[in-house]
């Protein structure tokens, strides 16, 4: 089984997947960059097993 890194928006009350990683780095990196725009009230990393 594999493991992905799930980069999640929230706005609003409302979730968006922006972007599905293989490696955390560039998930950390994504979801940084997503904070550091402003463009989501939160953002949040989550790890999905995979078949």
């Amino acid at each position: 089984m594999n493991k992905v890194h799930v980069v999640k928006g929230f706005e609003g009350g409302e979730m968006e997947i922006c972007g599905i990683y293989k490696q955390w780095s560039a998930a950390y990196e994504a979801a940084k960059s997503l904070e550091e725009h402003e463009e989501y009230d939160s953002v949040e990393i989550e790890e999905w097993a995979i078949q």
